[in-house]
């Protein structure tokens, strides 16, 4: 059986490193590296747990828009600390998400996205959880046909 963020973890925190690789005007590779930190909702508690994750995927934008939809899937590494043990292991992540990108420029934007994970055969923390992304999103380089 496993536990819910909310039951032993105040909110968690994280940061995250993602590229889009273009591959065509309909759509985008993805890759993303995740860490995400959960501290105890009790200071006189003493365990923690901090997860990794890594994924590849495809982002579209809808239509003529600045709404687009992601799905993505790779691996989610997770260990969980305590006074008297730790558990760690590697499970199968997947994510499906959808957000909307306020041009600034030409070459940024600011995303704001949500994203639904899932992760297979993990016991200790909730299978399933929510996402809510603010990002800055800028290009390395032009593309050359536009």
């Amino acid at each position: 059986t496993g536990t819910s963020f909310n039951n032993h973890f105040s909110v968690p925190w994280g940061a995250s490193l993602k590229v889009r690789y273009g591959v065509s005007k309909a759509g985008s590779i993805t890759g993303d590296v995740s860490y995400l930190g959960l501290l105890p909702n009790n200071p006189m508690t003493t365990f923690n747990t901090s997860i990794v994750s890594v994924k590849g995927g495809f982002l579209t934008y809808i239509k003529n828009t600045h709404l687009f939809v992601q799905a993505d899937l790779g691996f989610f590494y997770t260990k969980y600390k305590s006074v008297v043990h730790t558990v760690s292991g590697l499970y199968f992540i997947t994510g499906l998400g959808a957000g909307y990108s306020f041009l600034i420029s030409k070459k940024s934007s600011i995303d704001i996205s949500t994203n639904i994970n899932y992760v297979s055969q993990a016991n200790t923390i909730s299978p399933a959880w929510l996402l809510i992304n603010l990002a800055y999103r800028f290009k390395l380089k032009s593309n050359k046909s536009k």
